[in-house]
């Protein structure tokens, strides 16, 4: 890639951060002990004073993985060329970084599902298939998971191969159209699929919504994120993290208030994950910006980049181990003191 991309350590502390919220979010789900103990110190009529709060809205680290992927490889662009062979290699290289750990983790538990299939569940050999090129959640075969948290790799892998069209089009058009593009995509498939699941609870339909059209305008905040970050200067960059923060707690507020109503659909399902994903971008780039800050050197500490190296790997593999340890041991998901060992 491009040699004028520094290496960023508080980028593989974002990582890190991501992952454990991730991680968090599904212990919650699969082991509620501690956290049912937890929310019975949440305060009657106030929703965004509730402790556990912090855990549910774990699944937001999905939203940071794509916003980093958008900043990441967009600035990896800067300056270089779009060819047959320089796209041909992007593609390449991202492939190479998706399928030998997808493909490793198949065997593992397709193994493990022949040696316990009481814990693990067993795929007939065209949803394998399937499975190993991760032609997972996209039509006309929607092929059963062999680990749910492969849902978000589909929409990587289109975002990846996109990526140059939107890189190209943003060099002949303009930023302002790309803009546009992205957001007009975006807001009118999450609109369609509203419309197409009316009266339903959305949450079910999650990975038609969240599909690549979907999300587009999430890794799109990353991609403009990384094109107009040499115009924050660096003593901008505390108020630009200070109001992007705000943001963030502003829009945590206005989903807690809006929770109960929220999957029925509407503009605030339409809308939220790019508002998220906006002020998620600002953090990005206001952290990356401030080489002296406080927030960059705690992200750029070695156990946050350690972390950051590992965080595909803790992704794909925390929720299968938190589903074999469920089924093997249940009674870890009532007991708080087990249901938090079992985090750890």
């Amino acid at each position: 890639m491009s040699s004028s991309f520094r290496f960023i350590p508080a980028l593989h502390g974002f990582r890190a951060v991501a992952a454990m919220e991730v991680l968090m979010f599904h212990w919650t789900q699969l082991f509620p002990g501690f956290n049912t103990w937890l929310a019975a110190y949440h305060v009657p009529g106030h929703p965004w004073l509730n402790p556990s709060w912090l855990y549910a809205m774990g699944w937001e680290g999905v939203v940071l993985f794509f916003v980093l992927s958008g900043y990441l490889l967009t600035s990896q662009w800067q300056g270089r060329p779009l060819t047959p062979q320089t796209v041909g290699h992007f593609y390449l290289r991202r492939a190479m970084r998706i399928y030998p750990a997808v493909w490793l983790q198949l065997v593992v538990l397709l193994v493990l599902a022949w040696v316990l299939p009481q814990v693990f569940v067993a795929l007939s050999w065209p949803d394998a298939l399937l499975n190993a090129v991760l032609w997972v959640n996209l039509p006309p075969i929607f092929a059963p998971l062999l680990n749910d948290v492969w849902w978000t790799l589909p929409v990587e892998l289109l975002f990846y191969l996109f990526l140059p069209v939107l890189l190209g089009l943003k060099r002949r058009m303009g930023l302002g159209f790309v803009a546009v593009l992205v957001l007009a995509i975006t807001f009118g498939w999450r609109w369609a699929i509203m419309a197409r699941y009316a009266g339903q609870d959305l949450s079910s339909s999650l990975t038609v919504l969240d599909a690549l059209p979907g999300v587009l305008a999430v890794f799109g905040a990353g991609c403009a994120a990384a094109m107009l970050q040499h115009r924050v200067l660096p003593q901008y960059s505390k108020p630009l993290l200070v109001l992007s923060m705000l943001a963030l707690v502003a829009l945590q507020a206005l989903l807690v208030s809006q929770i109960e109503t929220y999957w029925q659909g509407g503009w605030l399902l339409g809308i939220w994950n790019s508002l998220l994903a906006l002020s998620l971008a600002g953090i990005v780039v206001a952290v990356c910006r401030d080489t002296q800050g406080i927030l960059q050197r705690a992200l750029s500490a070695r156990p946050m980049v350690w972390l950051g190296n590992l965080s595909f790997g803790i992704y794909l593999w925390h929720f299968p181990v938190m589903k074999g340890l469920q089924k093997l041991w249940p009674q870890t998901t009532i007991s708080v003191t087990a249901s938090w060992a079992c985090c750890w």
